[in-house]
C-alpha cells in the first residue's frame, strides 16, 4: 500500500526542480544576474490566461493596497505578506547591475535565497486572490484571513505546527478560482470551507493541503467524512474535496524549469493519478461526487524570467455527475 500511495509523488520530475542551495553557481546566474526584479515579463508563457507577473510598480501598489485593507481588519504588521513587502522594497533599493553579485552573496549567507523565492511566489499569489475575493464583495472571515497571514516567511520552514497558513491560503485560493470566473463563493470557518452556485446545484468543498505523501489517502478520507456533514444529496448538493499536492512536489527550496510550466504540471499530475486511478475511485461516497487535486510551483521560464505556475484537475467519483464536474472544471478552468 505504501509504494502505491508513493507513485503519486515519484511520478513528478523532481531532477528538473532546481534547489536554491548556494552552493551551486547556476541560481546566481538565473536569479540574480537575470534581474532579481525582473521575475517575470510581460508576455504570456504558456496561454492567453497565464500571464507572467512582473514585480513592477504596478504590482507593488496592488500588494499595498492589500496589505492596507489587511491591516485594517486587524491583520498583524508582523505577519508574512509584511515581511514579503519588506523583502521586496529592499531588493527593488538594491537592483543595480552592479548589486546583484553582492546581493546575491548577502542572501545567501544570510539563509534568506528560500525566503527571496516565497516572497515573489506567495506575494503573487496574494495578488491574484484576494482582489479576486474583494470584487465580488466576498466575506472573508477574519479568523481565516489571519490565519492565511501567519505563518513562517520561508515556506520551506514549514511544519505541521506551522501549515494552518497556508491551508488558509489555499481555500482562498479554491474560492479566487471561483469568484474569478464569476461564481460567488462563500467561506467560512467551519464545514464546508467554500461552497458556491453552479447551474441552480449548491457546489461545496473541503480544502486539504498534504505535508506527507504518507498522508494522501488519510486526508482525502478525513474531507470525505467532512462532506458527510454538510452535503444534502436530496437537494441536488454537489461535495467535492479539493487537494493540494504542491508540497510534496517542491518543498519550496526550487523551482520548476521548464518552456510550458503550467503543461508540464499538468502532464505529470494527470500521469500520477492515472497510475493511481483505481485506488482512488473505490473511495466514492453518495455525499463526495469528486476530487480536485491541484498542484503549484515556482518556475522559471527559460529567456522570460520567474513565474509561480499551477495546475487542478477534477477527478469524478460519481458516472452519474461525470458531465456535471466536466462542466465545472471547465468554469473552474482546471
Amino acid at each position: 500500500m505504501a509504494d502505491k500511495r508513493g507513485q503519486m509523488l515519484r511520478k513528478f520530475p523532481q531532477e528538473r526542480f532546481r534547489g536554491t542551495n548556494p552552493s551551486g553557481s547556476w541560481l546566481g546566474e538565473n536569479l540574480i544576474y537575470r534581474n532579481l526584479l525582473g521575475w517575470c515579463s510581460e508576455t504570456t508563457y504558456n496561454s492567453t490566461v497565464d500571464p507572467v507577473r512582473r514585480l513592477d510598480d504596478q504590482f507593488f501598489a496592488e500588494l499595498g493596497d492589500i496589505l492596507a485593507w489587511a491591516a485594517d481588519r486587524g491583520i498583524s504588521l508582523q505577519s508574512r505578506f509584511y515581511i514579503y513587502k519588506r523583502n521586496i522594497e529592499w531588493l527593488r533599493a538594491h537592483d543595480g547591475e552592479d548589486d546583484r553579485p553582492r546581493n546575491y552573496a548577502q542572501l545567501a549567507s544570510e539563509g534568506k535565497l528560500n525566503e527571496i523565492l516565497s516572497t515573489m511566489t506567495e506575494s503573487i499569489e496574494l495578488v491574484e486572490t484576494i482582489p479576486a475575493l474583494r470584487r465580488l464583495n466576498v466575506d472573508i472571515p477574519k479568523e481565516l484571513l489571519r490565519r492565511a497571514f501567519s505563518g513562517p516567511a520561508d515556506i520551506s520552514r514549514e511544519d505541521h505546527t506551522s501549515n494552518e497558513a497556508r491551508n488558509a491560503m489555499f481555500e482562498l485560493s479554491v474560492a479566487a478560482m471561483a469568484a474569478r470566473r464569476g461564481l460567488t463563493p462563500t467561506l467560512s470557518n467551519t464545514n464546508p470551507d467554500v461552497s458556491f452556485e453552479f447551474e441552480a446545484r449548491r457546489v461545496k468543498i473541503e480544502c486539504k493541503r498534504i505535508l506527507s505523501v504518507d498522508r494522501i489517502m488519510e486526508r482525502l478520507r478525513e474531507g470525505t467524512k467532512q462532506l458527510e456533514k454538510s452535503v444534502q444529496r436530496t437537494i441536488s448538493d454537489i461535495g467535492i474535496v479539493a487537494i493540494s499536492l504542491s508540497k510534496l512536489v517542491n518543498p519550496g527550496d526550487r523551482f520548476l524549469v521548464s518552456d510550458s510550466p503550467r503543461d508540464d504540471l499538468s502532464q505529470q499530475l494527470h500521469e500520477a493519478l492515472k497510475s493511481n486511478e483505481q485506488q482512488i475511485g473505490r473511495m466514492h461516497r453518495p455525499w463526495v461526487s469528486g476530487f480536485i487535486f491541484y498542484v503549484s510551483s515556482a518556475a522559471y521560464v527559460p529567456d522570460m524570467g520567474y513565474t509561480p505556475t499551477n495546475s487542478a484537475t477534477v477527478f469524478p467519483l460519481d458516472p452519474a455527475e461525470q458531465a456535471f464536474l466536466g462542466r465545472l472544471a471547465q468554469a473552474l478552468y482546471v
